[in-house]
C-alpha cells in the first residue's frame, strides 16, 4: 500500500492587490506539513505553479526549500514529485535538482531530448511505499510548451493532439518497465476538457494563446490516478473520480472566493486506487465582497464593512477624524511621489521596470558584445551582465567598456519582443544616456542578442551602430563579472570567428551618425555638408 497526497498551484510570492501573502502561504505550508505526518504520506505530488512568477523572490524560494527540508526531515521516507507549471521557470525550478534529490525530491521542469527524441525515462519516477518497495510508476509531465511534445499530423488542434501523443508514448514506455502489481500515476499541468472555471476568473488563463484544452482521453484506464494542476477550482474531470484537480490552497482572485480549498489523498493498493479523499483546508484570510450580492450606496457598504472589523462603529471612526487630520498635517509630503504622479511617462517606466523582472530570467547571464570602435578600425569587445536586481525590483545591467570603466544601469523588456539596456556613461552627476536596443528572439534562453548601440561620440554627436551580444555564462555573480575585461581587436588580428562579428557590425552603412554643422544658412545645404563631414 502507498499513500499519495496531491496538491498544486501554490503560487508562492503572489501579491493580492498589493497585499503580501507570505503569512497566508506559510500558514498553508504549516498545515500541509502536519497533514503529511498525520496521514503517514509516502509521496507528495505538486502539480505545477509552485511560484507565481518565473523569477520568484529570494524569500519565496527560501519558503519553498525550507518546506522541502522540513517535511523530508520530519518524514524520513517521504518522496516529493514536483512538476513545473506555466507560471514557473522550468530551468530555474530544476537547477538545484542534484541537491534536492538528496532530500528525495524529484523536479521535472524541462522535457529533455537526445538526438532530437524525447527522453521518456527522464519523465518517469519510481514511487516507493513505507517499506521502500517500488509500488507505482509516476508519469511526471510538466507544463508543455511548443516544441516539448511530438509533432502530430492532424486536422484538429496540434497542441492538444501533441500533448495526447506524448502521454500515449510515455504510457507505452512505462508499461514496458512496470512489474506485476505496480500502479501507474500521471501528473500534468494543463487545461482538461470539461473543467469548470469561474466565469470572471482571469487567473487561470492559458498562456499559449488560443490553444484548446486537452481531452481526458489522454489518461486511459491503465492510469489509476491523474494529478492535475492549473485550474484553481478543486474538481473531478468529466465526472471521472480518478482524474482530479487539487485546486489552489488560496483564492487567487475574488472570482475564487467561494472555492473549497485543500488537497487530495490517494491510497493505492495492489495496483489500484482503493481510496480517493478530499482533505479540506481553510485559508488564513478569507475574501469578502461588500456588498455580497447587489450594489449598495457607499454609506451602506461602509456600515457593512465596519460591522465585520471588530465591531467598530462608523460613529467611533468619525470621532477620530480630528486627530487623524492633525497627524496628516504633521507628515512631510513625498516630493518624489508627487513628481511621479504628475508624470505619466515616469510612472510607466517604473511599471515596465517591475514587470520586466518577471521576464529577465530567460536572458540572465554574462555576455560579450561586439561592435564598431568609433576611434580605430577595430572590433570593440565589451562584457555585459543582465540579471534581476538584489531586491527584485528592476532589471540590473552592467557593462565594462574597452577602457576598463564599469557602468551600471537598468533594463526594460517590452512585450517579449524588445529590450532596452540603459546606462549613464559618466560617473559624475552629469547625465549622458547610453541605450542599447535589442530585438529579442522568439525562443527561450537565446545564446545571442542583436540590436543597436545608441550613444554620443567623443564630440557629443549622436551615433547608432550595430551591436551583437553573445552569451558566455548563465552566471550573474558580480565578482565574476568584474573580473572580465573589454578590449579593441585591430582588423589585422581578427580570428575567423571574430571576423564574422566584424563583418556584421563594422561595415559602412552599419552605423548612423549625425553632427552639428555650423552654418549661417540653416537650410537644406546643411544636410549635404553634414554627410561630407561625416565621411571625413
Amino acid at each position: 500500500m502507498i499513500r499519495i497526497l496531491h496538491t498544486a498551484d501554490w503560487h508562492l510570492g503572489q501579491t493580492f492587490f498589493g497585499y503580501d501573502r507570505t503569512q497566508e502561504h506559510e500558514h498553508f505550508l504549516d498545515w500541509l506539513a502536519g497533514v503529511l505526518t498525520k496521514n503517514k504520506i509516502d509521496v507528495l505530488i505538486v502539480a505545477g505553479d509552485v511560484f507565481d512568477v518565473s523569477n520568484p523572490s529570494a524569500a519565496s524560494q527560501r519558503m519553498f526549500y525550507r518546506f522541502i527540508h522540513r517535511v523530508t526531515t520530519e518524514n524520513p521516507r517521504l518522496q516529493l514529485v514536483v512538476v513545473a507549471g506555466n507560471h514557473d521557470s522550468a530551468a530555474r525550478l530544476e537547477s538545484p535538482l542534484p541537491l534536492l534529490q538528496e532530500m528525495r525530491t524529484e523536479i521535472k521542469g524541462i522535457v529533455r531530448k537526445q538526438n532530437g527524441k524525447i527522453d521518456y525515462e527522464h519523465l518517469l519516477v519510481e514511487l516507493k511505499n513505507a517499506a521502500g518497495e517500488v509500488e507505482a510508476l509516476c508519469l511526471a509531465v510538466p507544463f508543455l510548451r511548443q516544441g516539448d511534445y511530438p509533432v502530430v499530423e492532424t486536422e484538429g488542434n496540434p497542441y492538444a493532439e501533441g500533448v495526447k501523443e506524448l502521454y500515449a508514448r510515455l504510457l507505452k514506455y512505462a508499461l514496458k518497465k512496470r512489474t506485476n502489481g505496480q500502479a501507474l500515476v500521471a501528473v500534468g499541468h494543463l487545461l482538461a476538457t470539461g473543467s469548470e472555471i469561474a466565469e470572471k476568473d482571469h487567473s487561470e488563463r492559458i498562456i499559449i494563446g488560443g490553444l484548446e484544452s486537452v481531452s481526458p482521453e489522454s489518461f486511459p484506464e491503465q492510469i489509476v490516478y491523474t494529478a492535475l494542476g492549473h485550474i484553481h477550482k478543486a474538481q473531478r474531470v468529466s465526472g471521472r473520480e480518478n482524474i482530479r484537480y487539487a485546486g489552489s490552497p488560496l483564492p487567487m482572485s475574488f472570482a475564487e472566493k467561494h472555492y473549497h480549498h485543500g488537497v487530495v489523498k490517494v491510497t493505492l493498493d495492489e495496483g489500484w486506487a482503493v481510496e480517493i479523499e478530499k482533505l479540506e483546508y481553510t485559508p488564513l484570510v478569507r475574501l469578502l465582497s461588500i456588498p455580497a450580492t447587489e450594489a449598495a450606496a457607499p454609506d451602506e457598504a461602509l456600515d457593512e464593512a465596519l460591522a465585520l472589523v471588530n465591531n467598530v462603529s462608523k460613529k467611533r471612526l468619525l470621532n477620530n477624524v480630528g486627530s487623524v487630520r492633525l497627524l496628516l498635517q504633521e507628515m512631510e509630503p513625498d516630493v518624489q511621489s508627487e513628481a511621479e504622479n504628475g508624470n505619466s511617462f515616469i510612472k510607466l517606466l517604473g511599471k515596465e521596470a517591475k514587470e520586466s523582472v518577471q521576464e529577465v530570467y530567460n536572458y540572465s547571464g554574462m555576455y560579450l558584445s561586439y561592435s564598431l570602435s568609433s576611434s580605430t578600425d577595430s572590433l570593440k569587445i565589451e562584457p555585459y551582465m543582465i540579471c534581476a536586481s538584489e531586491n527584485n525590483e528592476y532589471v540590473k545591467v552592467g557593462m565594462i567598456n574597452a577602457y576598463k570603466s564599469v557602468h551600471w544601469g537598468s533594463g526594460i523588456i517590452s512585450n517579449h519582443q524588445n529590450s532596452y539596456l540603459m546606462f549613464n556613461e559618466r560617473d559624475l552627476l552629469q547625465f549622458a544616456l547610453v541605450t542599447i536596443y535589442l530585438q529579442l528572439p522568439h525562443y527561450e534562453f537565446p545564446n545571442m542578442l542583436k540590436g543597436l548601440y545608441l550613444c554620443l561620440d567623443y564630440n557629443h554627436n549622436p551615433i547608432a551602430r550595430r551591436i551583437v551580444l553573445v552569451k558566455q555564462s548563465d552566471s550573474t555573480d558580480v565578482n565574476q563579472f568584474l573580473e572580465m575585461e573589454g578590449c579593441l581587436v585591430p582588423r589585422v588580428e581578427l580570428t575567423p570567428e571574430l571576423e564574422v562579428y566584424y563583418n556584421y557590425t563594422c561595415q559602412e552603412g552599419d552605423y548612423i551618425k549625425t553632427c552639428t554643422v555650423p552654418s549661417p544658412k540653416l537650410d537644406e545645404t546643411d544636410l549635404e555638408r553634414e554627410k561630407k563631414m561625416l565621411k571625413i
